[in-house]
């Protein structure tokens, strides 16, 4: 890739404006495999990877790009669920911090890293379950489930921990559930939670902190901890 072409982005698709002003759906669209491909390898694969150290959950952005510019999807699709359980959710909405961290930015325009991860998850397979750690018999109450709740649970039953989520909503997802679908699409948590299915997490829907249970109540009944996400 010559010098003049790496400082410049691969152009993210986007609906026609037109059609975007007689819908509500979203106005981003993932790249192709080609396109993908040409965006992963302006990468300079820093020996610091300033875009990782940037990123709130230290997610291996670099790694993912990599393969990407490898052509390897599913290889990459599987690092970006290893770090990120809300990847669905989060390729489309988060701040993407890691691009103020990018390199490129100093000399031309940050790589697309939040759009790779979507590529990765489009073309790659990214139906995996998550596997939980070995039984230690012990239950943790986390109260609210939204995206730190979630977080929570699924680091907990990662380590072996029975997790069960209280949420006062009869829905989960807290506040993203208020992200407007040009930005998210109905769905896409779900497609998250799904990865779930083999966690020992049990979500309660509709119970109040306060009205329905206490931190302390739940302790009574028998909780190793209660980590609150409200």
């Amino acid at each position: 890739m010559g010098e003049s072409t790496r400082y410049q982005r691969t152009p993210i698709p986007e609906v026609d404006p037109k059609e975007r002003a007689t819908e509500f759906h979203e106005e981003l669209l993932p790249y192709d495999r080609d396109q993908a491909v040409l965006e992963a390898r302006r990468c300079l694969q820093c020996a610091m990877p300033f875009c990782v150290q940037a990123c709130p959950i230290t997610q291996d952005c670099r790694g993912y790009i990599r393969l990407i510019g490898e052509e390897r999807f599913d290889d990459a699709a599987r690092l970006t669920l290893q770090d990120n359980p809300l990847a669905t959710v989060l390729c489309k909405t988060c701040y993407h911090y890691c691009e103020d961290g990018c390199v490129m930015g100093e000399r031309g325009v940050p790589i697309a890293i939040r759009h790779l991860k979507r590529a990765a998850l489009e073309h790659g397979r990214a139906d995996l379950l998550y596997v939980p750690g070995a039984p230690r018999h012990q239950r943790v109450a986390v109260v609210g489930g939204g995206p730190a709740g979630i977080m929570c649970a699924w680091e907990l039953a990662l380590r072996g921990y029975g997790v069960t989520v209280f949420e006062a909503e009869p829905f989960l997802g807290g506040q993203i559930d208020t992200i407007p679908r040009y930005h998210l699409a109905d769905g896409d948590l779900d497609r998250d939670l799904a990865r779930f299915k083999n966690l020992d997490i049990t979500w309660v829907l509709g119970k109040k902190a306060g009205v329905d249970f206490t931190p302390e109540s739940l302790r009574t009944e028998g909780y190793l901890a209660v980590f609150v996400a409200i």
